[in-house]
């Protein structure tokens, strides 16, 4: 038994399964018949009876026979189911995968579901390793599972859930009627990649044009940044400077008074007058003197007065 023929196949199976044996082996094309065998098999041996397994078998594979042949009766519907069927596919793409996702998402999940239903289409032999598609595989889950509505176009393309070895997996039955409802589905898929391409390149484009302006509206508020700063700059010299200015004028005066008044008392001193200080100094004690003369004089006057004051009466 082979473990996995394709490894390097972006969706390989990696079930433990001849590829000659499937799908030939009715019950390994129809998991839900197999099961059920599987379930009476179990049965059978719980009740100790092994021909009960052959009949069942046997069974099951009589019913997936009948299906085969109701299958290869199917014949292909008209021109108006067909519609109706691609505009399903159309409103799963737009309502469920366009519109719950951005548009480099669904294109991303568009183009991966095409991949798959392109190397279905496209496979001669009808190797089931391209209708088997595992879910914990890792670029189904990241392009279709992950995005929005990838589940169900998947469905809606014929593939069917199944859990095989505790593992989910998505198989598709190769029936006429899948195989066209398949096809239908992929030409939608196709029909709407051009415009999805379309949406992306003009988000790049806008997506640049807004990292443009975006950096054009940086680089003029750094500008305005810097031009402020100058202006800030200047504006502090220029009031250093003036404080610098009127402190020199207010030195510049202090030392002409200082000048002046040191002319002044050389000038004095060459005429042999007093110098503004003694001036000052002497200035106090004369004006004393003075003052105690006159008293002095006022004294004598009122005494003399009063005198004759007193002779006369």
């Amino acid at each position: 038994m082979e473990t996995d023929r394709y490894p390097d196949h972006p969706f390989s199976t990696h079930l433990n399964h001849e590829p000659s044996i499937y799908p030939p082996n009715p019950l390994m094309t129809d998991p839900r018949a197999a099961r059920e065998a599987a379930l009476a098999a179990a049965e059978a041996r719980l009740r100790g009876d092994p021909s009960a397994v052959e009949r069942e078998e046997k069974a099951q594979a009589d019913k997936l026979a009948a299906r085969r042949k109701k299958d290869e009766g199917w014949t292909p519907p008209g021109d108006k189911v067909d519609q109706e069927t691609r505009r399903t596919f159309a409103r799963l793409l737009d309502r469920g995968i366009i519109r719950d996702n951005g548009y480099r998402q669904a294109l991303t999940c568009a183009e991966t579901l095409l991949k798959i239903a392109d190397n279905i289409l496209n496979d001669p032999s009808n190797d089931p390793k391209f209708r088997t598609l595992k879910a914990s595989n890792a670029t189904l889950r990241n392009k279709i599972l992950n995005c929005k509505g990838g589940h169900e176009y998947l469905i809606a393309l014929g593939f069917r859930t199944h859990t095989i070895e505790f593992s989910s997996t998505y198989i598709l039955e190769p029936r006429l009627k899948r195989m066209h409802e398949l096809r239908l589905g992929r030409d939608v898929l196709e029909a709407h990649i051009p415009d999805l391409q379309k949406r992306v390149e003009q988000m790049k484009y806008s997506q640049t044009a807004h990292e443009k302006e975006e950096a054009l509206r940086k680089a003029r508020a750094l500008a305005e940044i810097d031009a402020d700063r100058d202006v800030v700059k200047t504006r502090v010299e220029r009031e250093r400077r003036l404080r610098e200015y009127r402190a020199t004028v207010d030195r510049d005066a202090q030392q002409r008074k200082k000048d002046e008044a040191v002319l002044v008392n050389y000038n004095h001193r060459d005429r042999g007058a007093p110098t503004i200080k003694e001036e000052n100094e002497w200035g106090g004690s004369a004006g004393s003197e003075e003052k105690e003369e006159a008293e002095d004089d006022e004294s004598d006057y009122e005494g003399l007065g009063g005198g004759r004051r007193l002779g006369g009466s």
